[in-house]
């Protein structure tokens, strides 16, 4: 006869003691208390995440990310860099992060600035050849942007 499993069987067939009046009955205590839960070290979003959260508007060539308000614009600096206090911008950036690939850029405005900087966009890319034809809301939306950021050197 295996005595290890007699003990065990001997244990499962215990009834628990009485319980004595003004006495601390810890059994199954673990499972009975409610404990706190646990949190995530990640309860608050990184930056990153914000970022990629955010909607992009990726234009080719980008090496600055243009972050207007909630959104994200993708483009190169080089057709940005033509408005004063966008190039103001560009070159603290670098300061920061001499060595950094991509740039990012904030700007806080109105609602309809993200709409103004895709249509001053549209207007700067457009070709001498093809001669195209712009709506009075580009044309606006560039002469807006214009004004405010200082086109020119």
């Amino acid at each position: 006869m295996d005595t290890l499993n007699d003990i065990s069987d001997e244990a499962k067939a215990e009834t628990p003691a009485t319980a004595m009046p003004n006495a601390m009955n810890n059994q199954n205590s673990l499972n009975n208390t409610t404990q706190p839960r646990t949190r995530s070290l990640k309860s608050k979003p990184s930056l990153f995440t914000l970022y990629e959260t955010a909607h992009v508007h990726d234009l080719t060539g980008a090496n600055i990310r243009l972050q207007i308000n909630n959104e994200v614009i993708k483009t190169h600096a080089n057709r940005i860099s033509k408005f004063a206090r966008l190039k103001q911008l560009i070159e603290e950036a670098r300061k920061d992060d001499p060595k950094g690939e991509t740039l990012t850029i904030s700007i806080n405005g109105g609602s309809e600035l993200v709409q103004d900087f895709l249509n001053m966009f549209k207007l700067l890319s457009a070709s001498s050849i093809k001669k195209p034809q712009y709506d009075s809301t580009i044309l606006v939306s560039a002469a807006r942007i214009a004004a405010t950021d200082g086109y020119g050197y």
